[in-house]
């Protein structure tokens, strides 16, 4: 047994280091650069009509290709934005649920009397991280409206995925606080652990109805914030994981040393 905890922790810990690369903080300006560039765009096809019709002729086709160059740019970087959060999702989600997995075979290692429900909803956060295609359902957002049915998944399966993180902590909490008493003292639990864990916030469940109905309402702006809270949500997510991953695995290994089996 010693060996095989050696083992689930040495892979607990590698997988802790992978969310350095696979969970990805993407910085929020990255939700505003089509709205920038699309306004840029109007700006120089305003001012440049005016220069070149008042002072200039000769700079009247050099306005129009910066204006739909500046178009182009604008929709490839939607396309590229859009991909990327199907990506991270996909990412994060696979490694969460190894990482659970991990944490579910040391808790059934460590004879924890909750290991068979925390196996349970271990079930229930694999069934609900299934593969999003990010290559094919950046391409159908070209198609007018889907990038509506994009947004819609990347809030719910994140909601839900973190619903189903939560429950799985909280499984792991009750089962430390419980290790903590009996042991009258003598081993004790990060006091960390238990701050990280009460404070692992669920990802926000937001409208797609109201949403949707105020893109149309602003003539798409509000499609802004909207696409500003699919990157910031799970940014928020990311730095949660961060700090409580790694306290988790020390805190089990703590059981583990202070029950002589590593």
């Amino acid at each position: 047994m010693p060996s095989s905890l050696s083992q689930l922790f040495s892979k607990a810990y590698e997988l802790v280091k992978v969310s350095e690369k696979h969970d990805r903080v993407l910085p929020i300006i990255f939700a505003f650069v089509p709205l920038i560039a699309v306004f840029s765009s109007y700006m120089i096809l305003f001012v440049g009509f005016y220069v070149a019709f008042v002072f200039n002729p000769d700079i009247f086709v050099g306005v129009v290709v910066a204006f739909f160059a500046l178009i182009l740019f604008s929709v490839a970087f939607s396309l590229y934005i859009t991909y990327v959060l199907i990506r991270r999702r996909n990412e994060h989600f696979r490694r969460s649920v190894e990482f659970f997995s991990a944490v579910s075979e040391i808790s059934s290692a460590l004879g924890f009397k909750r290991s068979a429900s925390i196996r349970e909803r271990l079930r229930d956060l694999a069934s609900v991280s299934g593969f999003r295609r990010a290559v094919l359902n950046t391409v159908l957002s070209i198609i007018p409206f889907y990038s509506i049915y994009i947004y819609h998944f990347l809030n719910r399966d994140f909601h839900k995925h973190s619903e189903k993180e939560l429950l799985i902590l909280r499984e792991l909490l009750d089962e430390l606080r419980e290790y903590a008493v009996s042991s009258q003292g003598q081993h004790t639990i990060p006091h960390q652990l238990f701050h990280e864990i009460d404070t692992f916030g669920v990802v926000e469940k937001r409208s797609t109805a109201l949403y949707t109905v105020a893109t149309i309402f602003t003539f798409g702006i509000f499609a802004i914030y909207w696409l500003y809270t699919l990157v910031n949500d799970p940014n928020k997510h990311f730095e949660k994981h961060k700090a409580v991953d790694k306290v988790v695995v020390q805190s089990l290994e703590a059981v583990a040393r202070g029950r002589g089996l590593l």
